[in-house]
């Protein structure tokens, strides 16, 4: 009787220490490749993304418009799809690897200004070996737009390239405050936001606000005093707005925008400067 309560009980006990110690083997199996990809990024993160970055990213990355042979290596889809010539790597296998034969100036010669020290080449040869492992955030980004292509339809419908229309001025709940057809847009545009127009501005505030707005500078004393007389008139603001435009302080404003860009008319050495 005793004896069968001993077996009963073993037999009830045994599948516990047994899913116990499975559930032991599975965690340690499980940790020991964690292990190994942390360590595999840390050496991804110290020997090959700087190498990548120095010598490749200038002809292979989005940097690089198009890219050399069209490959990629600033995300991980770029060097396993490849380019022209196929894919960059096989991880684990770094013999079959185009990206290890050209570093090492066998089918190919890159980077070509001159062949990488040895123990660059292999530092590649170990990360292939581990697998190519990379963090989640290298080149993320990249490769969620890189294979993007242009919808022409939907990018010929952006309102610059749509015919020239004249559109109704929407109405307004406030008519007092409207005074020619752009205000209706404004204030179409407030009142769907429930937000309430500012009261006008006097005629010493409008002078300054289009001295800054135009040339960017505050008119001087004179010019207040002779334009506080000149807004008096029907057609005196439009008067105001005339003569700022036709200032050459206007011209040294808005000019130093495209001075910007055009560096100012430096040279870039070639007798065209196409650029500029």
């Amino acid at each position: 009787m005793t004896r069968s309560i001993q077996n009963s009980n073993a037999r009830r006990t045994f599948p516990r220490q047994l899913l116990v110690l499975l559930s032991g083997l599975l965690a340690a199996a499980g940790e020991l490749p964690a292990a190994e990809n942390a360590e595999g990024i840390r050496f991804f993160e110290s020997r090959i993304r700087p190498v990548l970055v120095e010598r490749c990213f200038k002809c292979h990355s989005q940097k690089s418009k198009p890219p050399k042979g069209k490959l990629r290596l600033d995300f991980p889809k770029g060097w396993l799809d490849g380019g022209e010539s196929g894919p960059a790597l096989v991880a684990g296998k770094p013999t079959e690897s185009l990206l290890i034969s050209a570093l090492k100036y066998q089918d190919y010669k890159m980077p070509p200004g001159g062949k990488l020290p040895d123990a660059i080449v292999k530092d590649f040869t170990t990360w292939i070996e581990m697998g190519a492992p990379t963090p989640a955030t290298y080149g993320a980004k990249l490769s969620a737009t890189a294979e993007q292509t242009i919808d022409w339809t939907t990018a010929l419908d952006h309102w610059a390239y749509r015919p020239l229309s004249k559109p109704s001025p929407p109405a307004t709940g406030s008519a007092n405050w409207v005074s020619n057809p752009i205000d209706n847009f404004i204030l179409s545009g407030l009142e769907q936001n429930k937000l309430t127009p500012p009261g006008r501005a006097d005629n010493a505030t409008l002078i300054r606000r289009l001295y800054f707005d135009l040339t960017g500078l505050p008119p001087s004393p004179q010019a207040l005093a002779k334009y506080l007389t000149v807004l008096r008139e029907p057609k005196g603001y439009r008067q105001l707005v005339d003569d700022l435009l036709d200032s050459p302080q206007y011209g040294e404003r808005w000019g130093r925008h495209w001075l910007d860009v055009a560096r100012y008319s430096d040279s870039n050495g070639a007798d065209e400067n196409k650029p500029y």
